[in-house]
């Protein structure tokens, strides 16, 4: 079963983090130092931005240094979502403020993602 993601974040300068993203939506090859981050332990991390599958649409991505934008769906069985949202709010420009959901296939309602 797959997760669905939808986000949008205005970014805040980091460079190992930037590195990490600019590898993750096909930017660069893969960086030297990864972010110390259980994110990036995960199996699979590098495709969060490029997967789908269920009835989701196509991913879609937008990424610069100061601005990630991406739609995807993964299967969520390690909890990369959650573990991903822990990483990037470190890096989130603004107020705290809504700034996407995911939801399960089976799911109604999304969970909205406020950071």
């Amino acid at each position: 079963m797959y997760t669905e993601i939808v986000l949008d974040v205005r970014l805040c300068p980091d460079p190992v983090a930037h590195e990490a993203l600019r590898f993750m939506s096909y930017q660069c090859d893969l960086p030297k130092r990864l972010p110390d981050h259980p994110f990036f332990f995960e199996p699979n991390w590098q495709y969060l931005f490029r997967t789908c599958g269920g009835p989701f649409p196509e991913p879609t991505w937008f990424y610069t240094e100061e601005r990630l934008t991406f739609r995807s769906s993964i299967h969520n069985y390690g909890k990369q979502i959650e573990l991903f949202l822990s990483w990037i709010r470190l890096f989130v420009r603004g107020p705290y403020k809504f700034r996407g959901y995911h939801r399960h296939e089976e799911q109604i309602d999304p969970i909205l993602i406020y950071l």
